[in-house]
């Protein structure tokens, strides 16, 4: 049997398929929930029938004198009711088993496209919010409506049997509601499933705008922009309320008319049968389970409409979520682990530095977005510095080395292996890249967002890496690192964030280490601590450990505490050597740096 991991790779799957494999998984417990439904809903369906026979039977029993009849029909009608009480029981527990583990196998599904490392996704949060709580819980509900769905279809067919087997007319009278509901309902389902599409995307809609709100809610009081994400959010909230509205007021409508249909062929049957039970052509106690059959069918009929709405309001959350599932990764693929199979080009000479025989890491001839022709090495032991010209090219590099994209030409060796050929599981081991401007922090503690980097480190070294990153002041307090960041890290200032980062990047287990920008938001005096503890002085790269770093950044103060430097100027390498070398050879390298001639 393939393992639900492997089915879960395949994210083709589409709506409908979404939903069998949902169901196919849960197959064991939808047997006992659908078994129980068909006998919960058969026990509700046989009470009125055993009420009739009970009634026959006292009366029988008035005329002779005795309770023959009697007991034996009320022990009956004792049982039905105990079994049905039993299997209600057991079917609702089903079906909330059911619905939970439903939203939990598509959220699973969510989760492992989103954590895939080869990327590809890319929805506000708020949207992705909406479809892990809002429509897994919409798919849920399909396999809920099972148990009933299956009651109601066995149960409606038993009763026409009984129905007609016991009187045609009366029988033809009550069963003309059925199909006389469902041509009342199925040419609504088309247009529900429309507005429930349309409800759940504005629903996701308002997610997003609330999440983007509430993370940014500081910043836009601080610049005067309150009252227009307030506005906004207000759009977004009433677009939503429009559209749910339009679905309960469909729903309102259809089931109101359904519901009322049973309720309405009361009266002929009342007014047929009790004809019939006058002539003597059936009996009380048969008239009385007729009536009661009668008003019992609005509850089947009611479930399979109500099967029909859950079926067409999942099916439209499936799509939904199957979007999300069947987008392209970023990565599609892997790369030969042989490098002579995979065509890597020569190193260019010109363009990389004199380090050991085999560089940590190594970029022959990369070209991609603005880079042409790009090369350079990290020996062990060696922190190299990157100055790039435009941001772009920078954004360009750090997205190749961490494998959001593929590199189109040229290539990169870690360790000397291809880039492309180590598991995406485990590249966090060989090369670790962290932008620093742009980092992802947990709503959870110091300590967790630290661990991030290195899930073993104990809390000395945690505290001995937010020293490094010269985050002193995040240490004091009773307990530092059980300090809680808030969504996004919103309780830090923005030059703390970015140490947090700077302290993770001195925990990665690497053995590159790539870090964006590390000291962009920080004031001189504290800049300057950064590059002493975590360029100069921190042991995490050196000779001594054999590890490496790359840092992107047009610092002076960091490139110049870098051992070599590599200038990228329009997407080309136009220089390489020390900061103080470029500064005397090369005028725009000056000027990006801010100490030009």
């Amino acid at each position: 049997m393939t393992s639900m991991r492997d089915d879960r790779a395949d994210h083709t799957i589409g709506a409908d398929g979404l939903i069998w494999w949902c169901l196919a998984r849960l197959r064991s417990s939808i047997a006992v929930g659908v078994t129980a439904g068909i006998v919960w809903m058969a026990s509700l369906a046989a009470l009125p029938v055993t009420v009739g026979r009970a009634v026959d039977a006292a009366i029988d029993d008035t005329a002779s004198g005795g309770w023959t009849r009697t007991v034996p029909a009320l022990t009956l009608l004792t049982a039905v009711a105990l079994v049905g009480a039993l299997a209600g029981a057991v079917r609702h527990r089903m079906a909330v088993t059911l619905w939970i583990r439903t939203r939990l196998l598509v959220e699973g599904r969510l989760t492992d496209r989103l954590l895939d490392r080869r990327g590809g996704v890319d929805r506000p949060t708020g949207e992705l919010l909406s479809l892990g709580v809002g429509d897994a819980t919409k798919i849920g509900l399909v396999a809920d409506i099972t148990n009933r769905g299956a009651g109601a279809v066995v149960t409606v067919i038993v009763v026409a049997v009984w129905l007609l087997s016991t009187s045609v007319s009366l029988g033809l009278i009550v069963l003309a509601v059925v199909p006389l509901t469902i041509g009342l309902f199925a040419p609504f389902l088309g247009s529900y499933d429309r507005r429930a599409t349309a409800e759940r995307q504005q629903l996701a809609r308002a997610s997003a705008a609330a999440s983007d709100g509430i993370t940014g809610l500081r910043i836009a009081q601080g610049v005067g922009a309150g009252p227009q994400i307030t506005r906004w959010f207000t759009e977004r909230s009433a677009a939503m309320h429009r559209a749910a509205l339009s679905v309960v007021r469909l729903e309102a409508a259809l089931f109101g008319t359904v519901g009322s249909l049973p309720m309405l062929s009361v009266v002929p049957v009342i007014w047929f049968g009790g004809t019939q039970t006058i002539e003597g052509r059936i009996s009380a106690g048969v008239l009385v389970g007729v009536v009661g059959l009668t008003q019992f069918l609005a509850t089947p009929i009611f479930t399979l409409g109500e099967a029909a709405r859950t079926i067409t309001g999942g099916r439209a959350s499936a799509r939904r979520v199957a979007t999300v599932l069947s987008e392209p990764t970023t990565l599609d693929g892997e790369t030969p682990a042989d490098p002579e199979d995979a065509g890597i080009p020569e190193a260019d000479e010109g363009q990389v530095g004199a380090g050991a025989e085999r560089p940590l890491l190594e970029l022959r001839r990369l070209s991609s977005g603005g880079l042409r022709n790009v090369s350079l090495t990290v020996a062990p032991g060696e922190t190299v510095g990157v100055a790039c010209g435009r941001d772009e090219d920078a954004a360009t590099l750090a997205a190749l080395l961490a494998r959001h994209r593929r590199c189109p030409t040229g290539s990169v060796l870690v360790e000397g292996h291809p880039l492309g050929s180590i598991p995406l599981t485990s590249l966090h081991h060989r090369l670790s890249v962290v932008d620093t401007e742009r980092p992802w922090l947990l709503a959870a503690s110091l300590a967790a967002n630290l661990r991030l980097a290195r899930a073993e480190a104990t809390d000395d070294e945690l505290v001995a890496a937010l020293e490094r990153a010269g985050a002193d002041e995040l240490l004091g307090g009773a307990d530092p690192l059980g300090r809680v960041l808030g969504e996004r890290g919103l309780q830090l200032s923005g030059g703390q964030r970015q140490r947090v980062a700077v302290a993770q990047a001195v925990l990665s287990p690497a053995a590159v280490v790539v870090v964006v920008e590390p000291t962009s938001a920080l004031d001189a005096v504290t800049e300057a601590t950064v590059v002493r503890r975590f360029v100069v002085d921190d042991p995490g790269a050196g000779p001594e450990t054999g590890g490496g770093r790359l840092l992107l950044t047009t610092s002076a103060a960091v490139l110049n505490a870098c051992d070599r430097v590599i200038h990228l100027d329009d997407g080309l390498v136009r220089a390489a050597g020390t900061h103080h070398e470029l500064l005397a050879s090369d005028a725009e390298y000056g000027h990006l740096t801010g100490v030009g001639r």
